[in-house]
């Protein structure tokens, strides 16, 4: 599943955190997985909403970029032994309802005969 990078930032309570996860950017989603997040924890972010202009356009510089630790353990890092293939999915734009115009009611003109035969 894919994440957007915001133009907007926001201060939220602790008490409304629910979980975590983990976004990495294409290259290192398909190449590795830190082993503490379970899959459905795991984002891919490459894109960046725009909020005021409301479009989607791609990261400039891509997600900020973390090298690991000498800490960091083998176990805690897994590496595919192939890199995944990804593709993205196209979602089709819903096609928007139109709503019935009210019929507008015709008013007759000077020249309509139903107007020429009355005095």
């Amino acid at each position: 599943a894919e994440v957007f990078l915001s133009t907007i930032s926001d201060s939220n309570p602790l008490l409304s955190v629910v979980g975590r996860c983990v976004v990495q950017d294409v290259q290192d989603y398909c190449k590795r997985r830190p082993t503490q997040y379970n899959e459905n924890e795991v984002f891919v972010s490459e894109n960046l909403y725009d909020e005021a202009k409301r479009i989607i356009r791609p990261l400039p510089n891509g997600l900020k970029k973390y090298s690991l630790s000498e800490k960091v353990q083998q176990d805690e890092i897994y590496i595919f032994r192939t890199p995944l293939t990804i593709e993205k999915e196209t979602l089709s734009m819903p096609t928007p309802v139109q709503q019935p115009q009210p019929a507008q009611p015709v008013m007759p003109n000077a020249t309509s005969p139903a107007l020429l035969g009355m005095e």
